[in-house]
């Protein structure tokens, strides 16, 4: 059994617009916002939708600058009819995160 690639089957929106370079497997394209104030950058989301609930069972993120990565997130998923916190990220350094 293969799995099919995930752009096939997932789509990353970002308030509202698609952001299919988040998912296109090309490390030169990239997705950024630039917020224009603190509690917008505070507020920064990105969220896959698949067509069907599937179990995932991970996550990897690749930063294409070190300096600008996300030292501190969490990580939610859509079940029982509302967001849940799956995960927490805290003071994570560097490029990529698994």
């Amino acid at each position: 059994l293969v799995d099919p690639p995930l752009a096939q089957t997932v789509s990353a929106v970002s308030n509202g617009t698609s952001v299919p370079e988040v998912l296109d497997g090309d490390p030169e394209t990239l997705w950024r916002e630039q917020p224009a104030t603190l509690s917008d950058r505070l507020s920064q989301s990105l969220e896959l939708r698949w067509p069907v609930p599937v179990l995932v069972g991970g996550l990897e993120i690749h930063w294409s600058d070190a300096g600008q990565s996300a030292r501190d997130f969490d990580v939610y998923g859509w079940y029982d009819a509302r967001w849940n916190r799956l995960g927490e990220v805290r003071n994570q350094a560097g490029d990529s995160y698994r």
